[in-house]
């Protein structure tokens, strides 16, 4: 079973949440800035968030295509 790691870089909760908002900004800016199309914008902070998962937070990959899976349901 995955327990996430509440504070995994440097062990600072600043970062951290910082780090996990990335993926709500890159949103915000492809749709404000960029005018970049709702489903594109979408799939790149997909992208993102899968990304940070991994690398991060240290999710393992089946388990991340599985959420990813029943969150789309």
């Amino acid at each position: 079973m995955f327990q996430q790691l509440l504070d995994p870089l440097a062990n600072s909760l600043v970062w951290s949440a910082l780090f996990a908002a990335a993926p709500l900004i890159l949103l915000f800016v492809l749709l404000g800035v960029f005018r970049v199309k709702a489903h594109i914008a979408a799939v790149a902070a997909l992208a993102l968030t899968m990304l940070s998962a991994v690398l991060v937070w240290r999710m393992p990959v089946l388990q991340l295509f599985s959420a990813t899976a029943e969150g789309m349901l």
